[in-house]
């Protein structure tokens, strides 16, 4: 996407944006693919991480008992 602004900067011609359809759609599929991985690490599942660690500590301190 930032090739296709960039060329379209440079020669002073906004129509190439829209030109290069196919160009334009998968820039649009990759970054809203980018935003769902960053919305699924950061806030969805950030959470159950958490409770994951959380239960696993008691089997890794010392007093087990052991």
């Amino acid at each position: 996407m930032t090739q296709l602004f960039l060329d379209a900067f440079l020669s002073s011609d906004f129509s190439g944006i829209f030109g290069n359809l196919a160009k334009l759609g998968l820039s649009l599929l990759a970054m809203g693919f980018d935003i769902l991985f960053i919305l699924q690490h950061y806030v969805w599942y950030r959470l159950e991480e958490k409770s994951a660690l959380e239960e696993r500590q008691p089997i890794l301190s010392s007093e087990s008992g052991a």
